[in-house]
């Protein structure tokens, strides 16, 4: 939007300290009442002590040379912030290099941590200057006097328009270049190791600037792997705390990319859609994950061959899919050549080994067969005590659904304990919001209820039921699974 002229001329007098009636009218004018412009033309005018109808000038003359060599922006906006920042580069040394940087990532709130992720990626100016906190800020007072950047509580924040008009800015031959800087930077700050829950909150959070950096390399033209490779990274750290809908946005992206740079058929995009169909399986969009899966698979059996190591999670994912789509007897096909495979290429004691063996269990228990089951969960669980520290999430799961079995096989205390024990460490580790944990609940409530501990069932089913709606939606089948046993057994149940 714009302000009015009442408006910019009692700013541009407050900002400058100027009274210049005639020449103020003219620039606010001149530069159509838009604020940033108005902004950076009083950064401009406070930092090199000229008067309104100098800089007024100098704009004008500077959008002349400017606009012969190349074509304007259709926009107005774009086109006079254009002419404001160009006028505003000539005041700035080293830092228009951090300005370039800042310009690739979310702009409400870039972390000095961030732009520092990566120095040995940046010139060695901008190196020393993300690196060294009086070189920072120097560069920042810089910025800030000319009115390009703000900055608090450690965050710089920046315009988009000028974060658009600043890319356009550089030169063609070199916008591949700062998008590799950029995308480097980014992936500093993506530790996520699947086994070590610690990095994983660590990593989602950079996802607003992976997803910013994504946009801005298709509008400079220069996309990058290396921004696929991070938002995959990212969006699995998601996955893991339960963040579903983040999950999928960034995943989605991640494969957009990925396309993009390698076309429909390479081993990473593989990666992307098998990543993708998981997270949208757990959504309830057991069709698309399907298709995403299979696609996965098709992928690396032609580039690898049906026994290769890396086609082992491709079945194993898919097979929980077919499990819930009721496609039992493909589900155990593809769970048992999953482990096959696995036992060929892992130790008999593989953290890896000990997830297919749990999933196959759940696939055996489905078809009816409880002791074949609980014998695989029990060298999964085996296998995970080993790997882990006793509060890992892996565990849980395992615990859980062990505890599955044990309530069928009527061992009721046994399953009691596992179900509470898998509550207890998914609720430290994951939070008491993460679907998970609501899962958990269902079970352990439908347990209760059977036992006549009808207060408590109500309790722990509403907690489900709690979870679900706000992670996931009303729609979700979860959610709706909970929302149906409160309606029918909940008599305060409102919803």
């Amino acid at each position: 939007g714009t302000w009015d002229r009442d408006e910019s001329l009692a700013f541009l007098e407050k900002a400058t300290g100027r009274d210049e009636p005639d020449a103020a009218d003219a620039l606010a004018a001149e530069l159509g009442d838009l604020p940033l412009a108005l902004v950076q033309a009083s950064g401009y005018v406070r930092t090199t002590g000229i008067g309104l109808a100098d800089y007024l000038a100098r704009y004008r003359e500077r959008g002349a040379a400017l606009w012969q060599k190349q074509s304007p922006p259709a926009d107005y906006q774009q086109r006079t912030i254009a002419t404001t920042w160009d006028l505003s580069r000539e005041q700035l040394k080293d830092a228009v290099d951090l300005l370039r940087l800042c310009s690739f990532f979310d702009p409400d709130g870039i972390p000095r941590s961030l732009l520092a992720a990566a120095p040995d990626a940046l010139p060695k100016k901008l190196a020393e200057i993300v690196t060294d906190d009086l070189a920072f800020d120097a560069a920042v007072a810089q910025l800030r006097r000319l009115s390009l950047v703000d900055f608090a509580d450690g965050d710089l924040t920046m315009h988009r328009v000028l974060q658009v008009v600043v890319r356009d800015g550089i030169r063609k031959q070199d916008r591949a270049k700062w998008v590799e800087r950029a995308a480097e930077t980014v992936a500093g700050l993506v530790t996520y190791e699947v086994n070590r829950v610690e990095t994983w909150e660590p990593s989602a959070a950079v996802l607003p600037h992976a997803l910013a950096l994504a946009d801005a390399a298709d509008q400079v033209a220069a996309p990058s792997e290396r921004v696929g490779w991070a938002l995959d990274r990212i969006a699995t750290g998601h996955w893991r705390l339960g963040r579903y809908r983040l999950a999928r946005e960034g995943l989605l992206r991640a494969l957009e990319v990925t396309e993009t740079v390698f076309g429909k058929d390479h081993e990473e995009v593989a990666v992307r859609c098998s990543n993708l169909g998981v997270i949208e399986k757990d959504l309830g969009n057991l069709e698309e994950a399907k298709r995403l899966l299979e696609r996965a698979v098709e992928i690396d059996e032609q580039a690898y061959g049906a026994d290769h190591p890396r086609l082992a999670i491709r079945y194993s994912n898919l097979a929980l899919v077919e499990q819930e789509l009721g496609n039992l007897g493909e589900a155990k096909r593809l769970l048992e050549w999953s482990i096959e495979i696995g036992e060929e290429a892992f130790e008999a004691d593989h953290p890896a080994l000990a997830i297919r063996y749990s999933n196959l269990a759940l696939v055996e228990q489905d078809l009816g067969n409880l002791g074949e089951a609980k014998r695989l969960l029990e060298r999964a669980v085996e296998i995970l005590e080993q790997a882990f520290e006793a509060d890992h999430p892996h565990l849980a799961r395992s615990y859980f659904n062990l505890g599955q079995v044990e309530k069928r096989l009527g061992h009721v205390k046994e399953a009691r304990r596992l179900f509470e024990a898998a509550i207890a460490i998914d609720s430290k580790v994951l939070g008491l919001d993460h679907p998970s944990v609501a899962i958990r609940y269902h079970d352990l409530a439908l347990l209760q209820w059977g036992l006549g501990e009808e207060s408590q069932a109500r309790e722990r089913m509403r907690g489900a039921y709690d979870i679900w709606l706000k992670r996931l939606g009303a729609e979700h089948r979860w959610t709706k699974l909970a929302a149906s046993w409160l309606r029918k057994h909940d008599p305060e149940f409102e919803h």
